[in-house]
């Protein structure tokens, strides 16, 4: 457009000097008539005045010549003149035609020449572009590759551990609420005795040698097998259990967290006996010399982590490939047969429960009725409200209603004062704080108050025992 712009603007000009070339073509013509008048009137031009007529024919024909001539020359001068400027014009439009093509073709080149630098530049950014779009891409593809092999990998472990805790775990836990069950009917036993008063009795139940091979005999060495098979049960857990197995199942991290705190509880005596109402002569510093005085002048009335370790792996039996709780026969049977490793094994218990009686031994009693709980809690079924991702209401089912106190109670009628006996109801409610704490729950402990007097709430803190 622009060049044919140029084209219209040089080429309207070009009449114009053609008009001016006729307009001094006949200038030029009139100036040569002038001339030519004034050299026929110059009196040296003729040698003799001729007469008038004769000059006036002469003059007349003269002119009438001089004239014809003069206006052919002023054609031909004319016709010159617009010759010439047709041939200047055309040269300068030929001129003119010949800039405006080289202008066009310098233009065309530098278009081209832009265009082969741009084409240059956007394959360059092209190739930076898709070179770092591909190592991008090639990253992201590593990276996704990666995550998905990590999460690949996670989810066969995952697989393979619950595949592990169904196959290995389930048959565990099952027996684990099974032997809770029995344990504790056993701890209701032992009260119930202690309310008939056959327990501290020179016959009664606990008052023999465990070897007897009467009635007593067997329910001293029962006691010691149903007391102890539920923390067997928790020795082998320990042995299969990873903490992502619990996390991977929070039914069995939380059947795991009851059972390991039953297992513990036999080794807090301390805590049991220092928590109020403190047990005096019993509680205190447990280091130093103030330690050694009350092991040499008090019974003590739990065991130590060793002790119990000890004693509860001889009650596992162990092959390649299975460990598994023996049977109350084989125990009884390696017991009559006096084998001596169960025997050292189990000698802390012997100590702990040969004529045990709640008044006499408080601080056992405490840890029985925090496993008596604690083995409540083990027995809800509960499962499918914690895969549903529903609080823990175990404190909700487990209250110190007057069937638990009646469960829990080891004192004669006749000793009662009042319904809530403190010996009676401070051990459960501690033990039932000691549940409150294993949970993570803040505890209000409601019990009876006794006849017209309502009920009471003792709040407990939910920091766990030391």
């Amino acid at each position: 457009m622009e060049r044919s712009s140029q084209r219209h603007a040089g080429a309207r000009p070009k009449h114009r000097p053609l008009r001016r070339r006729e307009r001094q073509g006949r200038l030029f013509a009139l100036i040569l008539v002038a001339i030519c008048c004034s050299g026929a009137g110059d009196p040296a031009s003729t040698a003799a005045t001729p007469p008038v007529d004769q000059i006036k024919r002469a003059d007349a024909g003269q002119a009438s010549i001089t004239v014809a001539e003069i206006a052919a020359a002023a054609a031909v001068a004319s016709a010159l003149v617009a010759l010439a400027s047709a041939i200047f014009n055309e040269a300068r439009r030929r001129r003119n035609d010949r800039k405006i093509a080289e202008f066009n073709a310098s233009v065309q080149e530098r278009l081209l020449e832009l265009k082969r630098e741009a084409d240059l530049e956007l394959a360059r950014r092209t190739a930076e572009l898709k070179a770092q779009a591909d190592l991008q891409l090639a990253r992201f593809k590593t990276a996704a590759d990666d995550q998905l092999s990590a999460e690949a990998a996670r989810r066969a472990y995952e697989y393979e551990a619950r595949k592990r805790l169904y196959q290995d775990c389930e048959p565990l836990l099952f027996q684990l609420s099974q032997n809770a069950r029995v344990a504790i009917g056993r701890i209701i036993s032992l009260a119930r005795y202690a309310r008939e008063g056959l327990l501290d009795a020179d016959d009664g139940p606990v008052s023999g040698d465990m070897h007897e091979a009467n009635g007593r005999g067997y329910y001293f060495r029962s006691t010691l097998y149903q007391l102890l098979a539920p923390l067997a049960v928790t020795y082998i857990l320990r042995t299969r259990l990873t903490f992502l197995d619990t996390s991977l199942d929070p039914w069995t991290n939380r059947q795991f967290i009851l059972a390991d705190a039953a297992y513990q509880a036999f080794t807090r005596d301390f805590f049991f006996a220092e928590t109020a109402p403190a047990i005096a002569g019993y509680g205190g510093a447990a280091d130093g010399a103030d330690m050694q005085e009350r092991l040499a002048t008090h019974h003590k009335q739990g065991v130590f982590l060793g002790w119990l370790d000890t004693a509860v792996s001889r009650l596992v039996e162990q092959s390649e490939r299975t460990m598994q709780v023996i049977t109350f026969g084989a125990f009884e049977k390696r017991i009559l047969d006096s084998d001596p490793e169960l025997e050292k094994a189990m000698q802390p218990f012997v100590l702990i429960f040969s004529r045990f009686h709640p008044a006499r031994c408080p601080v056992t009693w405490r840890i029985l009725v925090a496993q008596y709980f604690i083995y409540r809690a083990i027995r809800l079924a509960r499962r499918a409200d914690l895969e549903r991702g529903e609080r823990e209401s175990a404190l909700d089912d487990i209250v110190l209603s007057k069937r638990t106190l009646d469960d829990l109670n080891w004192k004669p009628r006749s000793e009662w004062r009042q319904l809530l006996d403190a010996e009676v109801a401070a051990p459960a409610k501690i033990g039932r704080l000691y549940l409150a704490r294993t949970l993570g729950l803040d505890v209000a402990t409601r019990y009876p108050g006794g006849a017209g007097s309502g009920e009471r709430t003792i709040r407990g803190s939910a920091d766990s025992p030391s």
